[in-house]
């Protein structure tokens, strides 16, 4: 699915992300409803194929065992409907504290702090104990934050594109021009 959204052009990305932002905002509520099965059947498709493209494609550089753990946890979630949003809620919660785990060892690795990054990272530590605390009371205010995350990394992206690009035709045109001298 990234491979496809990436290969997209930038402004068919920007319509993509917005418009699943959009619809993750406005129809949380019934999104939360389908979660369980969404997500259930994405992470065993997903371990799946995986595991086809792992023994297919020896030099891949998929690990087949870690599909081992899609396939349970999408198992589990399947099996567990009424109990899912919880292990849903966890398991997103523990991935966004491994990313700003991630940060902060980037940062210290660089010996310096970037205070938007160090914002960012206290932000989603108490986005993610929320959903650690209670899930079911949470999981429709990330999902819509999830959204709102989705519309504005998207017109971040189509702006710094739109900088590289504006960048670019002015490095050619310099370049252009010195030459005609």
């Amino acid at each position: 699915m990234k491979h496809i959204i990436l290969g997209l052009k930038d402004n068919r990305q920007v319509f993509v992300f917005v418009a699943l932002g959009a619809v993750l905002i406005a129809l949380a509520e019934h999104i939360v409803g389908i979660l369980p099965g969404l997500v259930g059947i994405v992470l065993i498709a997903y371990a799946v194929l995986n595991v086809m493209v792992a023994f297919g494609f020896r030099d891949s550089g998929i690990q087949p065992g870690h599909s081992l753990v899609q396939l349970v946890l999408g198992v589990v979630i399947l099996i567990q409907h009424e109990n899912a949003i919880a292990i849903i809620g966890v398991v997103w919660a523990m991935l966004t504290l491994f990313n700003a785990a991630d940060e902060i060892n980037e940062m210290y690795e660089q010996g310096r702090v970037q205070w938007l990054a160090l914002m960012w990272i206290l932000v989603s530590a108490a986005l993610a104990y929320l959903l650690l605390h209670d899930p079911f009371e949470h999981i429709m205010a990330h999902i819509r934050i999830l959204g709102l995350e989705m519309i504005a990394n998207a017109f971040i992206r189509w702006y710094r594109g739109k900088q590289d690009t504006d960048h670019a035709i002015m490095r050619l045109v310099r370049s252009v021009s010195n030459k005609t001298r």
